[in-house]
């Protein structure tokens, strides 16, 4: 099990997906289904921020949407008409 860091001076707020709150002191077992960043985990990595439940899901091609490849060129059309011809084209696929 997870601790938090023995030297740490104060209280750390462990979170889980459901955003309920345990506060936690030095050497405090961190709850199965909590997250404490990196930094305030004994041995952690500083750089371990996000909860895994947080992590951003990669796009994967082949669950793009005909509405997603149209959504995308209205935003990313530097013009009317290049967002109309980007249209056209994800129609024409």
């Amino acid at each position: 099990m997870a601790t938090v860091r023995s030297d740490l001076v104060g209280t750390v707020l462990a979170v889980n997906a459901t955003n309920q709150y345990q506060s936690l002191s030095a050497g405090d077992t961190i709850p199965d289904g909590y997250f404490v960043g990196g930094h305030a985990v004994q041995g952690g990595d500083p750089d371990e921020q996000i909860p895994p439940w947080a992590q951003p899901t990669p796009i994967v091609a082949a669950d793009i949407s005909d509405a997603t490849t149209v959504g995308l060129a209205l935003i990313t059309a530097e013009d009317e008409a290049a967002g109309r011809a980007a249209i056209n084209a994800a129609e024409d696929v």
